[in-house]
């Protein structure tokens, strides 16, 4: 459920990049972000409406009508724009009311209109801010369990970027092949550092978290401001010594905790939100694909065998049940 959330926080994070970077401080008139690959606006300022044609048209040009709009200016929202620049990633347009800038990522466009007197180059910026936006790390720690392996997929589906922590080199294998963009061996390394160089600095989004008290600095260290820590599980224990409220305060961090929820309302919402957004992709032919890794069957009454105790389990571990007479 969180990686489905992971989605909308983004959309609140594009909002809020279009707001506080350009609109408040009077850079541009009004902005919104058009998602290539969905081929819709999925952000603007309040009252600003991109008709779909138009949406589409800001995609073609950069695959197809560049040069005709460098000649012939572009229309939109029923305006003529002169072009002043164009480029493979923007285009500088005006009319004698003022202008229109269109900046381009490889998965997103950023439009704006400006009156005279405004500074619209400032959309570039926000635009290098926008690919730090559209990373969103999650790092899973235990990421070759059965839940770690099934996280790597869903955060795939959610289109962010899986980053895993392991305790084996088989496990680490396992991971990378599940999905996992990075990987890291806890016990050898420091992998809060290891984060931050694969991050460049700002560290991860959301951490999935199933060991919690004895990872908690580490934790912090490579946690993003304005992160989430989720913790679903407390294999090391829960005790925590140090300034933790502190740190969390520091990063304006937030903790979740998740575990199996007996109440029925709530096992409805998170069965009806898996079935609308992962069941279809467990069909063959649908990309990308969601394949359960399974360590290995057992029937209920060996399930001493299933060494999970020891941690050794790749993937989930499946138990038959007897047949009722």
């Amino acid at each position: 459920m969180y990686f489905f959330l992971q989605n909308r926080r983004k959309m609140n994070q594009l909002q809020a990049l279009l707001n506080d970077s350009l609109i408040r401080t009077k850079h541009v008139e009004n902005a919104a972000i058009i998602d290539i690959k969905e081929r819709k606006v999925c952000a603007s300022t309040f009252g600003f409406n991109v008709p779909p044609e138009n949406a589409l048209n800001l995609i073609y040009i950069f695959h197809k009508n560049l040069l005709q709009v460098r000649r012939g200016g572009f229309d939109f929202k029923e305006k003529h724009y002169k072009c002043v620049r164009a480029d493979e990633h923007s285009i500088y347009l005006q009319n004698p009311d003022g202008g229109l800038i269109v900046v381009k990522t490889k998965t997103l466009i950023l439009v704006a209109t400006y009156r005279v007197g405004m500074y619209p180059s400032v959309c570039v910026e926000a635009v290098e801010k926008l690919g730090k936006i559209q990373k969103g790390e999650v790092l899973i720690h235990a990421g070759a369990s059965g839940v770690g392996t099934a996280a790597i997929q869903l955060v795939r589906l959610a289109k962010a970027i899986p980053v895993v922590t392991a305790g084996t080199q088989d496990k680490l294998k396992a991971t990378a092949n599940a999905g996992a963009a990075a990987v890291f061996h806890y016990t050898s390394e420091d992998f809060s550092e290891k984060v931050l160089a694969f991050t460049q600095g700002p560290g991860v989004d959301i951490i999935l978290d199933c060991v919690s008290s004895s990872y908690w600095e580490k934790n912090l260290n490579c946690l993003s401001t304005d992160g989430r820590w989720i913790i679903y599980g407390l294999l090391h224990g829960g005790e925590v010594h140090g300034d933790l409220l502190a740190r969390l305060l520091s990063r304006r961090a937030s903790i979740h905790a998740s575990l199996f929820d007996h109440e029925t309302r709530r096992q409805e919402q998170l069965v009806k939100a898996f079935t609308q957004n992962a069941l279809p992709y467990f069909s063959g032919g649908i990309s990308p694909h969601l394949q359960p890794l399974v360590d290995g069957v057992y029937p209920l009454h060996k399930v001493a065998g299933a060494h999970m105790g020891e941690n050794e389990n790749i993937g989930k571990i499946v138990l038959e049940m007897p047949a009722s007479s």
